[in-house]
């Protein structure tokens, strides 16, 4: 394992971020949630909502941008 990786916490995000600050709290995806991504993004964020369908059997819609 590399040195670097070592010193992360254990935290599984694909992709490795540059830099990570873990924190406290929880984040919760309901019904209701929307991913928000700029134009340019929107095949992006189509494929996140595509993926997070079956798990969460929301159709989560596209909205607006994001930041």
């Amino acid at each position: 394992m590399l040195p670097v990786l070592a010193a992360l916490p254990a935290v599984s995000v694909v992709p490795l971020p540059v830099n990570l600050t873990v924190g406290s709290g929880t984040f919760t995806l309901a019904s209701k949630s929307a991913i928000a991504a700029p134009r340019d993004l929107r095949n992006e964020a189509g494929y996140l909502r595509d993926i997070l369908a079956p798990s969460t059997g929301y159709e989560l819609p596209i909205v607006g941008k994001a930041g």
